[in-house]
């Protein structure tokens, strides 16, 4: 992994910049100067993903929002949409940077508080408190470093190459 000259990450590509070369090739990891690092990865079909939003990153690097209530015999690896501004929307076919390791930002929901174990909550791509029991999947590799407020609010974050995983991963 290197620093990437032209990796611009929060920067939304199209399909047609990427056809013509002018993006990296999906899966190309680029590590910033702050030490966080970042995946290129296409979104899927029939998605809108916001910055924020926890992603599953398929073995292709096409990326579709976490899943509610995903089974605990889910196994993927997770990323974290990053969009500049924070309003933009990233559609279909798209290409955008997901970061996997380091300082983020995360769509949490209400008052989640730091440092405690955290899944995929009531909406899809939104951390939630990760209960003692539960039928969903924790998300190891996730941790708020402050408190969320509004549902669902960009969330300062920790993140440490996030996946699916049981309780006794965290």
């Amino acid at each position: 992994m290197a620093n990437l000259i032209g990796g611009q990450p929060g920067r939304v590509y199209s399909e047609a910049e990427f056809t013509t070369g002018k993006v990296p090739a999906k899966g190309t990891l680029v590590e910033t100067g702050n030490g966080n690092v970042y995946m290129l990865c296409q979104i899927a079909a029939s998605q809108n993903l916001l910055c924020g939003h926890v992603v599953t990153v398929s073995s292709g690097f096409v990326v579709t929002v976490a899943a509610v209530a995903a089974g605990n015999t889910r196994a993927d690896q997770l990323a974290v949409v990053v969009i500049a501004p924070t309003t933009t929307t990233a559609s279909a076919s798209s290409y955008v940077w997901c970061q996997v390791y380091g300082r983020s930002n995360v769509l949490a929901s209400t008052s989640i508080l730091p440092n405690i174990g955290l899944k995929i909550g009531t909406t899809a791509g939104v951390v939630t408190t990760a209960g003692a029991v539960t039928a969903s999947v924790h998300t190891p590799g996730i941790v708020l470093t402050a408190t969320s407020n509004v549902v669902p609010a960009l969330t300062a974050c920790i993140l440490n190459y996030p996946r699916y995983g049981s309780s006794s991963n965290f």
